[in-house]
């Protein structure tokens, strides 16, 4: 997940795995108290050392947290611990360190996979996702990308939980994108539908987003499937739900389909016709090229099949 992207994210969860949810039997109030000092202020070491791009430093905060707090029974303490272990992965996978960001990424889910605590659930959810993004867009492990993807889509396919929701939303769209990697058309149009059916109705921007290039993308395997007709209609949905948003991402999505419909005359008439600034011919929007600046793993990059 991107530094720009990740910061309004982290801290949120920060601001949550600090609030108190009472004292457990086995450490007294005084002893959490100064245990929360320690953890605070190796929170905002950490911290410090990312804003000044020092990551390195940064994640030897983080083995610090961990080694010191990590086999805590204290709830409050566990959802920094498993935070720290998010941050350290992001650190790593901001350094390109990309397998031991996945390491790290395990490591979490590991440890909280089962947790139903809801910050801790939502730190889970980033991390498979941001695990996925590390396996097809750093390695091109389109199979195990998808593995992970479907992992998180079981976890937390039916939480109610709008950040998860998210997640859940941009992993089917990342799962279609690699998919249509592995050239898999009927199975990114079924993806894609799944999106669609779960989040069309929803008013949330981020998951419209999503839905957004759910559409595009079953357009595009329509297309590549040469079923023009079912592509086209498809488009025209595009248009039906985004042309007069103000979004400047839906409305990308707009002038993507339209491109879509153009490439399709263009392949029956010989003809070439596109619009400036979308995806052409075989490309497919990855879904953190329509990500929201709170969430996504990625910033503006477009998949191609």
């Amino acid at each position: 997940m991107s530094k720009k992207h990740l910061g309004v994210w982290k801290a949120w969860l920060v601001v949550f795995s600090f609030c108190g949810v009472g004292v457990p039997p086995a450490l007294g109030a005084e002893t959490t108290t100064s245990v929360s000092r320690v953890v605070h202020s190796l929170y905002d070491k950490a911290h410090a050392f990312e804003k000044q791009g020092q990551y390195e430093a940064a994640i030897s905060v983080w083995d610090d947290l961990i080694h010191r707090f990590g086999d805590t029974q204290n709830p409050t303490i566990q959802r920094s611990v498993a935070v720290a272990l998010f941050d350290k992965g992001d650190d790593l996978d901001t350094l390109n360190h990309d397998e031991a960001a996945i390491s790290v990424y395990d490591d979490l889910i590991h440890r909280f996979g089962v947790s139903q605590n809801p910050t801790i659930q939502r730190a889970v959810a980033v991390a498979l996702y941001n695990k996925g993004g590390v396996l097809d867009q750093n390695l091109q492990r389109y199979e195990a990308a998808i593995s992970v993807y479907d992992d998180l889509i079981h976890r937390f396919g039916a939480s109610q939980n709008l950040t998860i929701q998210q997640q859940v939303a941009m992993a089917l769209a990342s799962k279609a994108v690699d998919l249509g990697h592995l050239q898999r058309n009927e199975a990114v149009i079924s993806v894609c539908d799944d999106l669609i059916h779960r989040f069309g109705a929803s008013q949330n921007p981020t998951i419209q987003q999503q839905v957004a290039n759910a559409l595009y993308n079953k357009a595009v395997a329509l297309r590549l499937l040469h079923r023009y007709k079912a592509s086209i209609s498809v488009c025209g949905d595009i248009f039906h739900r985004f042309a007069t948003s103000k979004n400047p991402m839906l409305r990308q999505a707009v002038a993507s389909a339209l491109n879509n419909e153009n490439t399709i005359l263009s392949q029956i008439s010989g003809s070439v016709q596109s619009v400036a600034g979308s995806p052409q011919n075989g490309q497919l929007v990855h879904s953190q090229s329509l990500s929201p600046q709170n969430l996504p793993r990625y910033e503006g990059s477009v998949g191609t099949w």
